[in-house]
């Protein structure tokens, strides 16, 4: 038999306001309008990244 290895659970509080920061902060600009139709089809365009510039 092999050795076992142990793993561990590691529970991590997500701040969705913070994330979408960061997210945005990465990609330096917000979605295009083709972008925001092509993953969102069926919600009307907005601008997830205001502070980049749009």
């Amino acid at each position: 038999m092999g050795r076992r290895r142990r793993r561990r659970i590691v529970e991590l509080t997500v701040y969705p306001a913070r994330m979408a920061g960061d997210v945005c902060t990465r990609a330096g600009r917000t979605l295009t309008r083709a972008e925001w139709g092509r993953h969102f089809e069926d919600l009307p365009y907005q601008d997830v990244c205001p502070s980049t510039g749009g």
